[in-house]
């Protein structure tokens, strides 16, 4: 590497020297090597791996509130999907989920037997917490029923409520 006398220009040619030796990792959470030392006349120091920057985002969106309006709407549909059931039928259906919250966080009444939409409705819920969107705590006790059923609320619909 050729060394010239404009400071500035010396620290743009270590920094390009500089990224193509980084030693970050693909994430870009680490930083690159040191840089050059410099040619006596006091050095550069390292400016710290520039290029471990250069990496792309993996967390949630930390609440951002288009994701979270987005997730909360997908959240509220897988919900509502996992509590319909079918008042035509005489087994009991519904109970009071051991895993799924609504948005404050209390436990939701869903149709037990409908394992498809209640993975759907863990996922969704799984994205929605990842993202930081909640739950959020209202304020009030949770109001767990104690006799779930299978209200009829259309010809062959029906949708899981408390008693």
């Amino acid at each position: 590497m050729t060394s010239l006398r404009i400071p500035g220009l010396v620290f743009l040619v270590l920094l390009v020297n500089c990224a193509s030796d980084s030693t970050g990792d693909s994430d870009g959470r680490d930083s690159g090597t040191s840089g050059a030392a410099g040619n006596g006349q006091g050095g550069t120091g390292g400016t710290g791996g520039a290029s471990g920057n250069a990496g792309s985002s993996t967390g949630g969106s930390g609440g951002s509130t288009n994701v979270c309006q987005d997730l909360s709407g997908k959240h509220a549909t897988s919900l509502r999907a996992a509590g319909e059931c079918n008042p035509n039928l005489a087994a009991d259906q519904c109970g009071v989920s051991a895993t799924l919250v609504d948005d404050c966080g209390c436990p939701v009444l869903v149709n037990l037997s409908a394992t498809g939409q209640l993975d759907a409705a863990e996922a969704a819920q799984d994205a929605w917490i990842g993202a930081g969107c909640g739950p959020n705590p209202c304020g009030t006790p949770c109001d767990l029923a104690s006799d779930a059923r299978c209200m009829q609320v259309d010809i062959g619909a029906g949708v899981c409520v408390g008693g």
